[in-house]
């Protein structure tokens, strides 16, 4: 659950994990800087974060109550040897899944009212840009992600996408401004119903300022015939030089577009 160390504070700071990048840096390993398992009431406030390798900057896996305010995300060496982990983000939104952190238990406890706010995401002098800034990667059947709110960030270049919700329920994602991403600025999708049930509920994506959004649509919800995603509201975006399209929603029940 989420009865673990608990009601944390971190102020300030630079936190630098010392990626390899080729020429510089010791660390190679998968390495997150801050790591929160099993927790409640956890806030990061004003800090920088650096210099990450193959891992996260931030790790709110199993955390009720989780805040990143005003912090700073610079620079991500992928040195999995593969370049298998161009997904990685900078703040990972995780759960408690074998395999998804080196602490237990392994109780399938997910994130949830996850607040990310004032944020800046970005390359460092040393080390390439993130996978994604924000986002999750790993979910199992009948849990979900709640209450993830995502608002006045700066994201400035990723590998893949800026934001990337995976069966988040209950999210908005509001006043960001997101550049040069290598796939949507912000996608929200479901896994496929044939492997991994969850249950909708709910996203929005008022706005927001998208500029540059690479192989993919700008603003994306995906979902499937079988497994709709209801609830879905994207206002007042302004959408400039994409690749594919400005918005796209799959799948979806009652979307609605507006602004």
């Amino acid at each position: 659950g989420y009865s673990g160390h608990s009601h944390i504070t971190i102020l300030g700071g630079t936190w630098d994990g010392n990626a390899y990048n080729g020429s510089t840096g010791t660390v190679t390993a998968e390495t997150n800087i801050m790591n929160f398992v099993h927790a409640s009431d956890i806030t990061v406030r004003d800090a920088r974060l650096m210099n990450v390798s193959t891992a996260h900057a931030l790790e709110f896996n199993s955390v009720d109550g989780g805040r990143a305010i005003d912090c700073e995300f610079y620079g991500y060496a992928d040195n999995s040897g593969d370049l298998s982990r161009q997904f990685s983000e900078a703040i990972q939104i995780d759960i408690s899944k074998s395999g998804s952190s080196s602490i237990g238990d392994f109780d399938n406890t997910p994130a949830k009212n996850i607040t990310i706010r004032g944020c800046r995401f970005g390359s460092s002098t040393r080390c390439g840009p993130f996978g994604r800034a924000i986002g999750s990667h790993t979910i199992v059947a009948d849990t979900h992600y709640e209450n993830i709110h995502i608002s006045d960030c700066h994201i400035e270049e990723t590998l893949q996408e800026g934001i990337h919700g995976y069966s988040w329920r209950r999210a908005k994602i509001a006043g960001n401004t997101i550049r040069s991403t290598g796939k949507s600025g912000v996608l929200m999708r479901l896994p496929n119903p044939g492997t991994t049930s969850t249950t909708p509920e709910s996203v929005s994506t008022p706005g927001n300022q998208i500029d540059g959004s690479g192989d993919d649509s700008a603003i994306r919800v995906l979902s499937f015939a079988a497994h709709k995603y209801p609830g879905v509201e994207i206002s007042d975006n302004v959408i400039r030089n994409d690749t594919g399209n400005a918005v796209q929603v799959e799948h979806c029940v009652g979307a609605k577009i507006s602004g």
